[in-house]
């Protein structure tokens, strides 16, 4: 019999995986990017699931995550207001 023990690489059992890092980082930039243009682009709506999934799903940067989330958060209720004050105005002006 051989041995085949000495064919396989030593180290972890199996492959590793990298951190999951991608949604923590559109995140926090996405978060900025709300307080800067939140009542013009979808972005504080767009935030929201981001950030929430990198949470949820375990990241290494929860700052970055939370950061952007609770920009976003913030932002979300004025942009709501501003479309709701938008259909409103709307709907009152035809006749």
């Amino acid at each position: 019999m051989s041995n085949y023990s000495q064919s396989f690489a030593t180290g972890y059992p199996v492959a590793h995986q990298p951190p999951r890092t991608a949604l923590a980082r559109v995140g926090a930039p996405s978060g900025v990017m709300s307080v800067c243009f939140g009542m013009i682009l979808l972005i504080p709506v767009l935030e929201v699931a981001p950030g929430t999934l990198a949470l949820a799903r375990g990241t290494t940067l929860t700052g970055r995550a939370v950061t952007g989330l609770i920009l976003g958060a913030t932002f979300l209720p004025p942009w709501a207001g501003f479309i709701a004050l938008c259909v409103y105005s709307y709907t009152r002006a035809r006749p």
